[in-house]
């Protein structure tokens, strides 16, 4: 296997929601029995992630230099974690392989990136990084429609709160509408810099249709802040201000209808936003009693909100705040949580801006989006820092990587 393949592959590996699949991550916290299949399929995933590390670092040097604004985001994301369990789960062997995997994963992702870019240059990285986005996803779709045929219930089920919904207890219905925007992002990027329509709009439609099929109410508002993003961004200059005009207000009242009429439904019978909201207040009440450390990244969180919030449904326990920052917090405590905090905030900022700027490539605008959907997906649903690691964990991360890469390379220039 050539140089060039051996990084793809490493790039594959580092994207691919393995633990993201539901069963894989309860797995995780709920036994450590080695002839559990799915405790074997996880080590077995994890050395292959550890040979292709080592098969990278034989051929190419070392991460010595990455600069500055990623080294901080990383060294406070995994370092969060760390002082975190030494703090609230030491004697946890799980809490510690599950860190162990966050950064073997993550590290094969950082590392393949970096490769690549000394490789074939930070463009085509990112054309490679968007591609291969798109066939991971495409991969995940085929596991969904085989275990449709020979297990249904695995995949598409009827709930209590919300009715039928794509994912089940496959991979979890509102982390997979988030990958299929992310998936709708990939494709618009993919169509833009190839030019290739016809190969990719059916795949454009089905990410929609999957995204529909989940029920998720999160997925869906940000799927319309990312059309938005998207068509602002096509409009040419002479149209601009009469067309960006009108797809604000289309947005917004989009937004209005989706959120007062049609889920005013799920409000009313177990609703999602009133499920949040008694989340939010255990949460809360939990920050505030452990705000110095938190409670622990793993079992510490789980176990928290199992005795706070389980009582209050029947139909879930809840694993996560539903709240990227109140996970944050919960988990590591405002000492130790708030600079990732600042961190999160400063980057989701600029890459709000960056969508309004006059100057800017469709490679940056796109990466840019993607953290957007994933940070804001957070504000509502995604565990970043908890229990569960997402199913678009590892795109913000290599996102905020490249888009590192770029300042670096427009500050030498200047």
């Amino acid at each position: 296997m050539t140089l060039f393949k051996r990084l793809k592959f490493g790039l594959f590996i580092s994207v691919f929601p393995i633990f993201g699949i539901s069963i894989m991550d309860n797995s995780g916290l709920t036994t450590l029995s080695s002839t559990d299949p799915t405790f074997l399929l996880r080590g077995f995933y994890l050395l292959i992630s550890l040979f292709s590390i080592i098969s990278i670092n034989k051929y190419l040097p070392k991460i010595t230099s990455l600069n500055n604004p990623f080294k901080t985001f990383y060294l406070f994301y995994i370092g969060g974690m760390i002082l975190s369990i030494l703090i609230n789960e030491p004697t946890s062997i799980k809490s510690w392989l599950r860190l162990i995997e966050i950064f073997i994963i993550s590290y094969l992702g950082i590392i393949s990136i970096y490769n690549l870019i000394r490789l074939k240059g930070i463009d085509q990285t990112i054309d490679l990084f968007f591609k291969i986005i798109v066939s991971q996803f495409i991969f995940v779709i085929y596991l969904i429609i085989f275990f449709f045929i020979v297990k249904k219930d695995l995949v598409y089920v009827i709930t209590e709160s919300r009715g039928a919904r794509l994912g089940a207890s496959f991979i979890q219905p509102n982390t997979l509408a988030l990958g299929c925007v992310c998936f709708f992002i990939s494709l618009n990027y993919i169509i833009q810099k190839n030019k290739i329509i016809i190969k990719y709009v059916w795949l454009m439609i089905l990410s929609i249709t999957l995204l529909l099929l989940t029920g998720s109410s999160s997925g869906v508002l940000v799927f319309i802040l990312a059309l938005f993003f998207i068509i602002y961004n096509r409009i040419t200059p002479l149209k601009k201000i009469f067309v960006r005009s009108f797809v604000l207000i289309f947005v917004v009242l989009g937004i209005f209808i989706l959120d007062f009429s049609y889920f005013n439904n799920y409000i009313s019978s177990h609703g999602t936003w009133e499920t949040r909201l008694i989340i939010y207040r255990y949460a809360i009440i939990g920050v505030i009693d452990n705000s110095l450390t938190g409670v622990g990244p793993f079992l510490g969180i789980k176990e928290y909100l199992e005795l706070h919030v389980s009582n209050e449904f029947s139909y879930f326990t809840a694993k996560h705040t539903h709240n990227l920052f109140l996970d944050l917090f919960l988990t590591q405590g405002i000492l130790i949580g708030f600079p990732m905090f600042i961190i999160l905030i400063k980057i989701l900022f600029k890459s709000l801006l960056f969508q309004f700027s006059k100057m800017k490539s469709k490679s940056f605008v796109s990466l840019h989006l993607i953290i957007i959907v994933v940070i804001i997906h957070g504000l509502i649903e995604s565990s970043f820092f908890g229990v569960f690691k997402p199913f678009c964990h590892n795109y913000i991360i290599l996102s905020i990587l490249l888009i590192s890469f770029n300042y670096k390379r427009q500050k030498n220039q200047q």
